[in-house]
């Protein structure tokens, strides 16, 4: 099982717990956690307790509460296994990969980065209103003729799309796009 939660922040995630020797979930009599049931790993870091216990939240499912502390790395394992002799439920293991951080698995500047620094002549498919042709406008040469503005693609000599402006004498007071 794998979540994608924010870096450094307190997080709740559900999981099944499925009877142990059998496919159902465990719903009939709730597992009852105890201390070392939940266990985290960070990173390369050993596996130790959660610092909360997990709740059924009913229908075999539970929750587990990790704190902002323990949601502090790129990688996050959580393992629910039974402690006890006889074991009540199937060991359960559920994967972390956070975002929103340096040091998150995923820092989302370089979606940003790669968004922002891309070079729109290798965007194909532009809906009409999407942002290229917005940021064609902005970029790209453009040009009026009586009352159409024409804006080109990347190359400089296909139009991208045309729009008819209102003037005022010398001045453009108004467009709308097609």
């Amino acid at each position: 099982m794998s979540e994608l939660r924010e870096y450094g922040v307190t997080t709740t995630f559900n999981f099944p717990l499925v009877e142990y020797g059998f496919t159902d979930f465990k719903k009939e009599s709730p597992a009852i956690y105890a201390v070392g049931d939940a266990q985290i790993k960070k990173d390369a870091t050993a596996f130790g307790n959660t610092s909360n216990g997990f709740a059924h939240e009913g229908n075999g499912v539970y929750s587990l509460e990790l704190t902002a502390a323990e949601m502090q790395a790129a990688k996050i394992t959580v393992t629910v296994i039974d402690q006890s002799v006889s074991k009540e439920w199937e060991d359960q293991a559920i994967v972390i990969e956070t975002y929103g951080h340096a040091s998150a698995q995923h820092t989302l500047a370089a979606v940003a980065d790669a968004v922002l620094g891309r070079n729109l002549a290798s965007v194909t498919g532009a809906a009409a209103r999407s942002l290229l042709n917005a940021v064609r406008f902005l970029r790209n040469k453009w040009h009026v003729v009586g009352t159409t503005l024409t804006v080109y693609e990347e190359n400089g000599a296909s139009p991208a799309w045309t729009s008819a402006v209102t003037m005022l004498s010398d001045r453009v007071t108004g467009m709308e796009p097609t």
